[in-house]
């Protein structure tokens, strides 16, 4: 896919945010604080047991967020405690 100057910059500008957020995430998932690591992904994944937005992200970028949702198997995890505690699934 060819991009204009605009479209590159759009994309630049996500994945260097998205870099941090998954950054910040991988250091609370390893903490053991999965819903602190989930928040840090907010804007990118707001539903457990969907995929995140991976729209305007470079390939790269996309494959990392992909791993950090799924790593360690997270949205069993949050599922799991949301449902012993009486929460909806959904993360907004």
């Amino acid at each position: 896919m060819n991009l204009t100057g605009t479209e590159k910059q759009v994309e630049q500008g996500r994945n260097l945010l998205a870099t941090a957020q998954c950054r910040l995430a991988k250091e609370l998932e390893n903490a053991g604080d999965y819903e602190g690591a989930r928040a840090a992904l907010s804007g990118l994944w707001t539903v457990v047991g969907e995929r995140p937005v991976l729209e305007e992200l470079g390939p790269d970028m996309q494959a990392e967020l992909l791993l950090r949702v799924g790593s360690r198997d997270r949205s069993g995890h949050l599922l799991l405690a949301r449902r012993r505690h009486g929460r909806s699934a959904r993360l907004v």
